[in-house]
């Protein structure tokens, strides 16, 4: 396979990341206060999973709120 080295921050290349840290910190703070994951996920026109992968840590492990 091929290697990819990617000097970027984890997360935030522009040709595949969908949302940003900023959006990270607030999906975050909306499952703490209670939305749904399926609200989020509509709110960020991102997937249910992805929403789960955020709350669980699996994607965005990386980003810690200031």
């Amino acid at each position: 396979g091929t290697a990819y080295t990617n000097t970027k921050e984890a997360g935030t290349s522009p040709n595949r990341a969908k949302i940003t840290i900023q959006d990270v910190d607030n999906i975050r703070e909306l499952l703490s206060s209670g939305i749904l994951q399926k609200e989020i996920a509509e709110m960020y026109d991102i997937s249910n999973a992805q929403v789960s992968r955020i709350k669980t840590g699996k994607r965005w492990n990386h980003v810690t709120s200031i």
